[in-house]
């Protein structure tokens, strides 16, 4: 009886969760972009999902505190204002926007970074030459005061190394660039890095310990480059024009940073290098991106990670649900811990612990998702075992005959040409690797070359003619098999006699298309140059005048007889047809005479000279 109620109320607690988690948002936010006047919000492939802090009109610079689930961003359009933290809601209305730090010196805020351990809020600050910092309690932060100061240094990008108490920053001054750090504490001040033109955005990869940061190089070049955390193996993974790359950011896979001049969103992988990376646009937006954030799950990726054990293990401490019982574990704690206690219908599975400030769960390492539900190695590996890398990722130990990342590709998957047999060979101490078996036509590793007809006959006389896979037509190719070495040389003679023929064709050919692109182009010529003459010849001028005499009477071919008669005479009739030889046309001089003589003097002159000669008017 007992049993059958546990597993009733087991069942019961699975149902409740089931329909709290359809209840709620389909899919987390991921990436968090910051443009002049709101702050974006996507998903993992890169789809919107909700906006904030529509109200502001100069938004840059934007960091995410994982452990409390805050972002902290700047305006630097704000006169009350430089510093804002953010609280997301539900829904676009829920959101809650609040002042932390009052604008001071009219500064211009370019970088913000936050330390979870010491609840410290650092930034840039490009006019006045500083770094500010100031510690975050209670949705209240305390007076900023100076971290560091500069006389010719510019920062700009800043980033804190929480794992090993470092503060990392950029200095843009074109004159003297350089990437720069210094202990949390303000001193051992390092400059790592000098030869630089101008750096702008930095991030800390706790997966590889390196820092990455761009470059905006003179001429509308960049670059995106990486070093250790002490600035030595400096490699350079991008290289482009025409861009001016601002913030950036890192995951365990890829590098994203935000673009100015196109106004969108690059990423590149961290392990592509060389000329065939692929660099890919992931968002591209209305107005431009300045400030970029991701989450990378801080506190369970690297729970295992040496160097962040004991900083995470602190900060898990902090956020752990506190009672005010007196016990034997909780006598030596001190009176100053406030009793807070986690939200009744929050539950946290597979021994998830409530953040009393988030109120979401802290899953212990292997488990995801909203109630710690959802294990990472569920079926997460097709053709192999899942184990936990030290970074709290799943990853795969593939089967023999697979690989990827998730063991989905089989090696054999077209491996093999030709009709080939894909099998797996086991060497000592090495991996299962694909061989082939090819058929008697082919030859190689993946069976891509094929056999000449020497090698064929070979094997057909060494076989005793029933060499399998063979063409049928063998005896006729190879011949009498008695004499291997004559019928070898005969074979290569004729192979040669025969490529000596397919030379000289092919030769032909060449000259054939040669002499026919020649001719072509000589007769396109000819024709070219024949129109150009032809269309620049001279127009032969057509004259065509008509001098009327007379009125009211038809015109006629003898000399008229009374004054009321009328005389037309075409001059076009007499020059331009067989009466004259030559096209008969008016000099230049006297068109110059005529045109400054009326029309009436034009007739007179035309009849001068004209007498009544038996009635014929010529």
């Amino acid at each position: 009886m007992r049993i059958f109620s546990e597993f009733w109320l087991t069942c019961i607690l699975y149902i409740c969760l089931f329909c709290n988690i359809i209840s709620s948002e389909t899919s987390s936010w991921e990436f968090a972009v910051t443009t002049k006047n709101k702050i974006l919000f996507y998903d993992r492939n890169w789809a919107e999902l909700t906006t904030a802090a529509q109200q502001f009109n100069g938004l840059s610079a934007i960091v995410y505190d994982e452990t409390e689930e805050n972002i902290f961003f700047n305006d630097q359009a704000q006169d009350k204002g430089s510093i804002f933290l953010l609280k997301l809601g539900d829904t676009d209305e829920n959101h809650i926007v609040k002042k932390l730090v009052q604008k001071v010196q009219n500064e211009h805020i370019q970088g913000i970074a936050y330390d979870p351990l010491e609840r410290t809020l650092y930034w840039t600050d490009a006019k006045n030459h500083r770094i500010y910092q100031a510690k975050f309690t209670e949705d209240e932060i305390s007076t900023p005061s100076v971290f560091m100061e500069f006389t010719e240094e510019i920062p700009r990008g800043i980033a804190v190394d929480v794992c090993r108490r470092k503060l990392y920053w950029t200095n843009s001054n074109y004159m003297n660039g350089s990437i720069e750090r210094a202990s949390l504490s303000g001193e051992k001040r390092e400059v790592l890095i000098t030869d630089v033109h101008m750096p702008m955005g930095i991030a800390i990869d706790y997966f590889t310990d390196k820092i990455f940061w761009l470059d905006n190089k003179a001429g509308n070049h960049y670059s995106v480059e990486s070093a250790s955390l002490i600035g030595n193996h400096r490699e350079v993974l991008v290289t482009s024009l025409y861009n001016s790359p601002d913030n950036i950011v890192v995951d365990r896979d890829y590098i994203y940073w935000t673009e100015f001049y196109q106004e969108s969103v690059w990423k590149v992988s961290k392990t592509a290098y060389g000329a065939d990376k692929a660099i890919k646009v992931l968002s591209n937006f209305t107005s431009t991106p300045r400030g970029i954030i991701i989450k990378t799950d801080f506190l369970q990726n690297h729970m295992n990670n040496p160097e962040c054990r004991r900083v995470i293990k602190e900060i898990r401490q902090r956020l752990l649900p506190h009672t005010d019982e007196v016990t034997p574990q909780n006598v030596t704690q001190t009176n100053q811990t406030k009793a807070i206690q986690p939200p009744k219908d929050h539950h946290c599975l597979n021994r998830g612990i409530p953040n009393t400030i988030s109120g979401h769960c802290m899953c212990q390492n292997g488990f995801t998702g909203q109630h710690c539900e959802v294990p990472l190695c569920y079926n997460y590996c097709v053709h192999g075992k899942c184990f936990l890398s030290e970074t709290g990722y799943a990853e795969c130990q593939c089967d023999p005959g697979f690989s990827g990342d998730r063991c989905e590709r089989d090696v054999c998957t077209g491996f093999c040409l030709n009709g080939g047999r894909c099998t797996l060979e086991v060497r000592e101490g090495l991996n299962a690797h694909p061989v082939c078996q090819c058929s008697s036509l082919y030859s190689g590793r993946h069976c891509e070359v094929m056999k000449t007809v020497e090698e064929l006959c070979r094997k057909f006389c060494e076989s005793g003619y029933v060499y399998p896979d063979l063409p049928w037509n063998m005896p006729q190719i190879c011949g009498d098999c008695t004499d291997n070495n004559a019928t070898h040389a005969s074979l290569s003679h004729d192979g040669d006699e025969h490529r000596e023929l397919e030379d000289e064709k092919t030769i032909k050919m060449i000259w054939f298309i040669l002499v026919s692109v020649i001719m072509t182009v000589l007769v396109l010529l000819n024709a070219i140059c024949f129109f150009m003459w032809r269309f620049q010849k001279p127009v032969r001028p057509k004259i065509k005048k008509t001098y009327v005499v007379r009125k009211n009477l038809t015109p006629l071919t003898c000399r008229p007889s009374g004054a009321e008669q009328q005389c037309e005479i075409t001059i076009e009739n007499c020059c331009n047809m067989n009466v004259c030889d030559t096209p008969c046309f008016d000099p230049k001089a006297l068109q110059e005479e005529m045109q400054k003589e009326s029309r009436k003097e034009d007739k007179k002159k035309l009849l001068r000279h004209m007498v009544d000669t038996n009635g014929d008017l010529y």
